[in-house]
């Protein structure tokens, strides 16, 4: 009888030592979580930075071009064009 309480409380032990080990991991998944969760926050808003720097550059560069004596007519239409076509698309894919 007494091998068998032995081995019962050596069996509530593991048990509760088990269930601590799960509580614990389930606090620190939570945790990991809400980190994942703040760095995906983080990129998107540094994508859209990059992306705003991007535009920004694209901008300055044109208005090089434009500040530039004797520019070429020609190339500043297929520019325009371009971005014209650019912003189509993305009205397209947002009226989606």
């Amino acid at each position: 009888m007494d091998k068998l309480k032995t081995r019962l409380d050596g069996l509530e032990d593991k048990i509760r030592k088990l269930i601590e080990r799960v509580e614990k991991l389930k606090t620190e998944n939570t945790s990991l979580k809400e980190q994942v969760s703040e760095f995906q926050s983080i990129t998107e808003t540094q994508k859209k930075q990059i992306k705003d720097v991007g535009e920004r550059n694209k901008m300055v560069k044109l208005a090089e071009t434009v500040s530039n004596e004797g520019f070429d007519r020609a190339d500043m239409k297929k520019r325009i064009d371009k971005h014209l076509k650019e912003i189509d698309k993305c009205i397209a894919l947002l009226n989606e």
